[in-house]
């Protein structure tokens, strides 16, 4: 068991959230890392409960050993809400607002160092996911792309795409 100081970088596996429902990821926290057929490595915040939620998950997922790492609480609760967030990111409805439609999913994506920040093969660019209009105004300024998921519509949906720059004279994406 390894305390960990940060989870940028840290590869989550689908497959393992997957297996954690989202209400429990949330509740714990628990950040489900990786699993395979009999293992499920998790990350759960550093604390006088910790004993005890270790127990409650070995009842809950009964066919798995589990590997354990801690980490702060908040870093716990931000990286959960990023990955379930995003977990089946994907374009849609996007003509009015995006002058690229892109046709990837966050999933597809390539992790890099920081959880919020995916490469794109096809294009050759970040993409980044923004969790709020300033953090997408901010990247439109700095012409990324971005991703970001309706709120309270349906949080298997996110848009990904290059925003429209309407007072720029440059048209053509690159």
């Amino acid at each position: 068991m390894a305390h960990l100081t940060s989870l940028d970088g840290m590869e989550v596996s689908y497959d393992a959230l997957d297996v954690v429902p989202r209400s429990i990821a949330f509740d714990f926290p628990a950040l489900p890392v990786a699993t395979t057929a009999d293992s499920l490595h998790v990350v759960l915040p550093q604390s006088a409960q910790l004993l005890g939620q270790i127990a409650q998950l070995e009842f809950m997922f009964p066919g798995y050993r589990l590997n354990i790492d801690t980490a702060d609480r908040a870093l716990i609760e931000e990286a959960v809400e990023l990955h379930y967030h995003a977990r089946a990111a994907k374009v849609v409805n996007c003509e009015p607002v995006f002058r690229f439609r892109c046709p990837n999913r966050w999933e597809s994506l390539e992790p890099t160092e920081t959880n919020d920040v995916r490469y794109c093969e096809e294009c050759d660019q970040n993409v980044y996911f923004c969790r709020s209009d300033d953090e997408i105004a901010t990247h439109v300024e700095l012409r990324h792309c971005v991703a970001f998921a309706p709120p309270l519509i349906d949080e298997s949906v996110t848009t990904m795409g290059i925003i429209e720059f309407v007072d720029s004279d440059d048209t053509e994406f690159a």
